[in-house]
């Protein structure tokens, strides 16, 4: 399908009347999800203008449409998204207590990272413990989106904390499994409890 055959096709399916914008799909998604995922910022605008839901959350992990945009790297959605949240989305936590950040620099996406510290994202932020849908390093523990970033790879890491160092914002130290120091404590490690 071409970029816009599928705006198209909503503009049908609006036109007669014959479009479910808040229906759930099995995995939990409905149209404004998935466009937030794969969509543009044109689709996206256009499905909240003929009345998608912003605020449906899909389980497990209870994300609006907003999370899909900075899961799945698509910076457009995300941006239009933006608009239509209140400026407070950027607290708004997941079922482990990420934030949009957290999730950006987790996945790596450079510019999506930079948008969300650039309109005030809290970089120091920390999650609930959890015990699923994380790295297993970071289990049961808090951790901010350096830390987030640091459980997926060295690489992310370094990528997030010289976007910080690129905005002025100040590192925290990180450890890595490795002992070696990045900026945040952190430990790659099991506690085990008898």
């Amino acid at each position: 399908m071409g970029q816009g055959s599928m705006l198209d096709q909503i503009n049908i399916l609006a036109r007669a009347d014959d479009i479910e914008l808040n229906l759930i799909d099995k995995w939990g998604w409905t149209l404004l999800h998935r466009l937030a995922a794969y969509g543009t910022d044109l689709e996206v605008r256009r499905v909240i203008k003929l009345g998608a839901d912003l605020m449906i959350k899909q389980l497990p992990l209870g994300w609006s449409a907003v999370f899909h945009s900075v899961f799945y790297g698509n910076l457009g959605t995300l941006i239009e998204l933006m608009r239509h949240y209140p400026q407070s989305v950027i607290f708004d936590t997941d079922e482990r207590g990420w934030t949009l950040l957290h999730i950006a620099a987790s996945a790596g996406h450079r510019d999506i990272t930079r948008h969300l510290l650039e309109v005030g994202s809290n970089p120091y932020a920390e999650s609930r413990p959890f015990w699923s849908h994380i790295p297993e390093s970071i289990w049961g523990r808090r951790c901010t989106p350096a830390e987030a970033a640091a459980a997926q790879s060295r690489e992310r890491l370094v990528q997030y904390e010289d976007l910080l160092e690129d905005l002025g914002i100040e590192r925290k130290l990180v450890l890595l499994g490795d002992g070696e120091e990045t900026g945040e404590q952190f430990w790659d490690a099991e506690e085990i409890i008898s």
